[in-house]
């Protein structure tokens, strides 16, 4: 995407081909929890209720939350598609989810400090077989401002991928209108 002239987003993609099943599977991956029964209502990041992107997407958290710090699993689903009257495919699913592992597993508040991935490394072993798609999310901070945040990806037929979003973290200025 170029915006005045300058180059603003960079997408890349490979596509491996694929030949003849190899003799294992390699490394085993723990199944994700069972998805859990819908909420009532969907409670956001606390002051962050009318949150466009967290409205698109329906959360279903098995360890941590949007009201609470550090790693937080959820099963999640889009809910609207990408481009309208456009159908997602499972690869399109499981790409806008990955997006979302640096603010699942926020380690400092984020009324407090911005946490920001320039950018996103996607690998996927295979699309999701069905719409619903489980993130395992970390989020590591260095001492000088830079941080990982990471999550595994998982449906019920196991391990689909994982992404990777390096972060520059940089305390909020007091009068930035946020509360």
């Amino acid at each position: 995407m170029i915006v005045d002239g300058r180059v603003a987003v960079t997408a890349r993609t490979w596509h491996i081909a694929t030949g003849d099943h190899p003799p294992t599977t390699g490394e085993e991956h723990t199944p994700p929890p069972p998805l859990p029964a819908r909420l009532a209502t969907q409670p956001f990041y606390p002051g962050l209720d009318d949150w466009g992107y967290g409205r698109s997407i329906e959360w279903r958290f098995t360890r941590g939350g949007f009201d609470s710090l550090g790693a937080a699993d959820v099963w999640a689903r889009v809910r609207l598609p990408l481009v309208a009257g456009v159908a997602l495919t499972g690869q399109d699913r499981a790409l806008i989810l990955a997006d979302s592992a640096n603010g699942l597993s926020l380690s400092l508040p984020l009324t407090q400090w911005f946490s920001i991935p320039p950018t996103m490394t996607a690998t996927l072993l295979r699309p999701p077989a069905e719409e619903w798609v489980h993130l395992a999310c970390r989020t590591y901070l260095a001492e000088d401002g830079v941080g990982l945040a990471r999550a595994d990806l998982s449906d019920l037929d196991g391990l689909i991928g994982e992404v990777a979003q390096p972060l520059l973290v940089q305390k909020r200025e007091p009068d930035n209108g946020v509360s």
